[in-house]
Formats: structure tokens, C-alpha cells, sequence
């Protein structure tokens, strides 16, 4: 069974772990406030639905917002700058494990593009294999 999300804002990569300048040193999630935002977001389109537990296929775009300035690019053409594939995956898969899925190990298999588009959004499928 397919299931299939939109994240409709611009694709967030997952940042690295900050770690406090003043007082003691403490490390802190950054992105504390975006990764909430997403999981509701999330759970409000899984709804009542039980967490996926099986073998995950996970298929992923990400479509990155054409800039003004940027008049060479085409909606649908590749995108090969930053921010990098890996870590806007990364964050994908933070925020699915407990709100879609039970764990992110269970993915066996990723497909993952970043496209050029007029609007920014992150659109992932997510089939559970029997």
C-alpha cells in the first residue's frame, strides 16, 4: 500500500548540532521548532492510521523554488546546488519516524531527486512491502 505526503514550504535540510557559546556548554537542536511544524503537518495527513512497521520503500522529491534571479532554470529540470541531497533526506527521515513510521531502519530502498519549480515543496511516497 502506497502512502504519500506533501510537505507544502520550501525543503529543509537537516543541520548540524549546535553547541551553546555562553555558560556551560549544552548541544541543542536548532531545528526543534521546523521538525515539530512537519510532524504535525505530517500526522494530520496519516491521520489515525497505525505506524508503518514493515519493509519501506521511500521514493522523494524535493522541489526547489526558482529564484528570481535565476532565469536559466526550467520547472522540472535537476537542481545541483545547495542544500545537498543527503541532509534535506536526512531530515526527511527524522521527521517520519514516529509520526508515519515506527523506525527508519526499516527502509530497505530510497529513490530521491531534487527538481527545479515555481513552488517550493517536498512530495515522498512511502510503500510498506509485503
Amino acid at each position: 500500500m502506497d502512502n504519500t505526503y506533501q510537505l507544502d514550504f520550501d525543503p529543509i535540510a537537516l543541520a548540524r548540532i549546535r553547541i551553546s557559546k555562553y555558560g556551560p556548554r549544552r548541544v541543542f537542536d536548532s531545528q526543534r521548532t521546523d521538525k515539530l511544524v512537519c510532524v504535525l503537518h505530517l500526522k494530520n495527513q496519516h491521520g489515525d492510521r497505525p505506524l508503518l512497521t514493515g519493509k519501506l520503500k521511500l521514493d522523494v522529491t524535493f522541489y526547489m523554488r526558482i529564484k528570481p534571479a535565476n532565469k536559466k532554470s526550467k520547472p522540472n529540470d535537476p537542481h545541483c546546488y545547495v542544500p545537498d541531497l543527503d541532509n534535506m533526506l536526512k531530515f526527511v527521515c527524522d521527521i517520519i519516524t514516529n509520526s508515519i513510521i515506527k523506525d527508519d531502519r526499516l527502509i530497505y530502498e530510497i529513490t530521491c531527486r531534487k527538481l527545479w519549480s515555481h513552488v517550493g515543496k517536498t512530495i515522498f511516497t512511502v510503500t510498506e512491502v509485503k
